[in-house]
């Protein structure tokens, strides 16, 4: 599944975006584009037991909710090109 957002990244994000996030640090570390999408994979499956054991057993909950809510600047980059 990431492999395929990552080739479908120019088509899903704009440059704007792409160019602004990927400078920005995620807790005190550097945009991780392979942790975003990543972590765009488990969207809708908050309730599976496979999203229990690879992201809340993990403590990654809160890193997960940081990456997944960057992607809600989307539309406010693209809106100030």
């Amino acid at each position: 599944m990431v492999e395929g957002l990552r080739e479908l990244k120019p088509y899903l994000m704009s440059e704007l975006f792409i160019n602004f996030i990927g400078q920005e640090y995620i807790n005190g570390e550097p945009f991780d584009w392979d942790k975003l999408l990543y972590y765009m994979a488990w969207e809708g499956l908050h309730k599976t037991k496979t999203f229990n054991e690879e992201i809340e057993e993990k403590g990654l909950n809160e890193e997960y909710l940081i990456y997944v809510k960057s992607v809600d600047m989307e539309s406010a980059t693209y809106k100030c090109k």
